[in-house]
């Protein structure tokens, strides 16, 4: 009889050390899609609410969503893509709140850039065109500004976006070549407000 218990407190205690082992895994893969995606997913936010601090808040939100769904994780995508489909679809959740619709807020211009090596004149000029460019991106719909984004900032091929906005990649071109077009008019906007670019 002893003996009997003594094997199921081992198994017990096999168990608690396993779902230990597992927790410990899940939170080093959070801090791992933190440390990976962090800035990238509080950009892709930004393009969406245009509000560093939110957007900020709503990337918290959205690794806290992929640390609670870690085991609905398939593998059928990469981890990025994985994180920014979480990461639009809280986007989204916040653009249709009572609370955005009662309060949009004003227009940041500051959106984080990849940096690039060059002298500090070029690279004054390259992050004034960036901005302009930016401003211009931001002011499309957000349907046109999410196939930018994804595609230029993120540097996602269409088939990576038509899995993270689960639409197809016809749809996702279409979108593309409106945003180019619709920027071509913007830019000419953004050009005479700001000088030449």
């Amino acid at each position: 009889m002893g003996d009997g218990k003594k094997d199921m407190n081992e198994q017990v205690l096999g168990r608690d050390n396993l779902l230990a082992a597992v927790d410990e895994d899940r939170y080093a893969l959070l801090e791992e899609l933190m440390t990976q995606y962090g800035q990238d997913v509080i950009n892709l936010v930004y393009a969406y609410v245009k509000d560093r601090m939110q957007a900020e808040d709503i990337a918290q939100d959205a690794f806290l969503k992929a640390f609670t769904h870690l085991d609905q994780f398939q593998g059928k995508s990469s981890y990025k893509t994985w994180m920014y489909t979480i990461a639009i679809n809280c986007a989204k959740d916040y653009l249709r709140s009572s609370f955005f619709r009662r309060w949009r807020p004003a227009a940041d211009p500051v959106l984080e850039t990849k940096a690039s090596g060059s002298s500090a004149e070029d690279h004054v000029m390259e992050s004034w065109e960036r901005q302009a460019i930016w401003e211009a991106v931001l002011q499309l719909p957000v349907k046109y500004r999410e196939a930018v984004v994804l595609y230029y900032r993120e540097e996602l091929t269409v088939s990576e976006i038509s899995q993270i906005l689960d639409m197809g990649e016809g749809a996702i071109r279409t979108r593309l070549r409106r945003a180019r077009d619709l920027l071509k008019k913007k830019i000419g906007k953004v050009v005479n407000e700001h000088g030449p670019v």
